[in-house]
């Protein structure tokens, strides 16, 4: 059995998508904030030249991340998020392989964790997955092979409704 969801998100899909992309973003951008701000200012503090020339770098560093985020988001919104947007998702042979944009990845069945029902479209969760990143969008209008009856009924005790 070939289940295959093909196309651009749209409606709350990608709304969704679009505010799940924000906030990987922002968890990045906190990451390389707490990681070297505080490592800067230490050096900072120091009396010998070569630490206050390594502080100042790594504030460097740190703006230049702000700089490249705000670009990103400002670039991706742009062009309608096309990147974030055109998804792939496949499930077969029990295996899934998704790509968004230019990235892919392919998981396998029993590494979902839960899938979440929105309405619109699913969000596959794996277990294994540390940001939201990794999720799959699964938009209902954009099913191109086999039933939600089918893809459901392979997540059977896993899938739950978005309202809970």
């Amino acid at each position: 059995m070939k289940i295959e969801f093909s196309g651009m998100l749209d409606g709350e899909a990608k709304k969704f998508a679009v505010k799940q992309f924000h906030k990987y973003m922002m968890r990045f951008l906190l990451i390389v904030a707490v990681g070297l701000l505080p490592a800067s200012l230490l050096l900072l503090t120091y009396n010998i030249s070569v630490c206050h020339i390594l502080g100042w770098v790594g504030i460097g560093v740190l703006g230049l991340s702000v700089v490249l985020m705000v670009c990103a988001l400002i670039v991706n919104a742009a062009r309608g998020y096309k990147d974030v947007c055109n998804r792939n998702v496949v499930v077969e042979d029990g295996e899934i392989k998704y790509s968004s944009g230019k990235n892919s990845d392919k998981k396998s069945v029993e590494s979902v964790q839960k899938v979440v029902d929105y309405g619109e479209f699913y969000r596959i969760v794996f277990s294994e997955s540390f940001a939201s990143a990794d999720d799959c969008i699964c938009q209902k209008s954009l099913l191109c092979s086999d039933t939600t009856e089918d893809f459901e009924t392979l997540f059977e005790g896993k899938t739950q409704s978005a309202n809970k």
